[in-house]
C-alpha cells in the first residue's frame, strides 16, 4: 500500500485508461504535463509519498482537522489518509485541475479506500487555480503544485 498501508490501494491510470477520453488519454500518453491543458494529475509524484510519509511520523498532524482541502489532489492520496486516520474524519475537499483527473482517479480510489465510511463528508471540484475559491480550512494539502511562476501567483491568490 501507499502511505505506510493506510491508502490500501491506488487505482492505476491502466485500469482506468478506458474511462478517460481520448483527446486525454493522447496527451498524457505524450507527456507528465502540458500547462493550462493537463497538469500532470493522473501521476502519484515523489513529494505525494514525501508528505505521506511525513504525516505517518507525525500522526498528531491532522488531529484537530474539521475542513481538509487536498489541493491539487491528483490521485487524491493526502485526503485519502486525512479521511481514514482521523475520527471522526474531517470534510475533505479534493480539488484539481482536470474534471477527467477527478473523475477517473481521485474518485476511484476515494471509493476503493473510503467506501465503508458512512460519515464522511467530502467535496469534488475541477478548474484551473485563478477560477477555485477556497472555503476556510484547517490544513491544506498539496505536493508539487506549484512548478512554475505562473502557478506560484495562481496558488497565492487561492490561499489568501
Amino acid at each position: 500500500g501507499v502511505g505506510g498501508g493506510v491508502v490500501e490501494a491506488v487505482v492505476s491510470t491502466q485500469s482506468t485508461g478506458k474511462n478517460i477520453d481520448h483527446s486525454m488519454q493522447n496527451i498524457t500518453a505524450s507527456s507528465d504535463l502540458i500547462p493550462r491543458v493537463y497538469e500532470g494529475g493522473f501521476e502519484v509524484w515523489e513529494c505525494t509519498i514525501d508528505l505521506l510519509k511525513y504525516l505517518l511520523s507525525n500522526p498528531h498532524t491532522l488531529d484537530h482537522a474539521t475542513m481538509v482541502c487536498d489541493l491539487g489532489c491528483g490521485a487524491g492520496l493526502l485526503g485519502i489518509y486525512a479521511t481514514l486516520t482521523s475520527s471522526p474524519p474531517p470534510a475533505v475537499h479534493f480539488q484539481d485541475f482536470n474534471s477527467e483527473v477527478i473523475k477517473n482517479f481521485t474518485m476511484l480510489n476515494y471509493h476503493k479506500n473510503c467506501s465503508t465510511l458512512t460519515e464522511a463528508n467530502v467535496r469534488f471540484t475541477a478548474g484551473d487555480w485563478s477560477s477555485v475559491k477556497l472555503d476556510h480550512y484547517d490544513v491544506i494539502l498539496s505536493a508539487e503544485t506549484i512548478y512554475s511562476v505562473e502557478s506560484q501567483h495562481k496558488v497565492l491568490r487561492v490561499l489568501q
